[in-house]
């Protein structure tokens, strides 16, 4: 983002995924260091199939481990066919702001971030139990 050559009112990572990191950082230091500078971090748990997911509380991953920053959110879908609208809430939301869209009824769920006790690190540790 630093050397883009554009200077922006907001810088925002959007994470989008149906299971836990696989790779890279660990989340929480690549979380931290983004905030840091900084950057929000924003997501989608895409949660569409429960019997085939790697940990059933995507949704709690994301907002406790994944999303930060000022104004950081993530918006959960269960559904195939909230992924459009999710996708396009999302940009409207980190376009205008995350309090236009707070208390919507219908539609892909809102979720803050929270910080608190939760194993951040569960991408890393299933990736590590798969390899061995």
């Amino acid at each position: 983002m630093r050397s883009s050559g554009f200077r922006a009112h907001r810088q925002v990572i959007d994470v989008s995924g149906d299971g836990p990191n696989n790779a890279g950082a660990p989340v929480p230091v690549a979380r931290n260091a983004a905030v840091a500078e900084g950057i929000v971090v924003d997501g989608l748990p895409i949660m569409l199939d429960k019997s085939s997911a790697s940990i059933p509380d995507l949704d709690t991953y994301y907002q406790r481990c994944v999303i930060g920053g000022e104004g950081a959110f993530a918006l959960k879908v269960t559904e195939i066919g909230q992924l459009a609208e999710a996708i396009r809430r999302k940009l409207v939301i980190e376009i205008l702001g995350p309090k236009l869209s707070e208390g919507s009824p219908s539609g892909p769920k809102f979720v803050p971030a929270v910080y608190g006790a939760y194993d951040c690190f569960i991408g890393e540790e299933l990736e590590e139990s798969i390899g061995k």
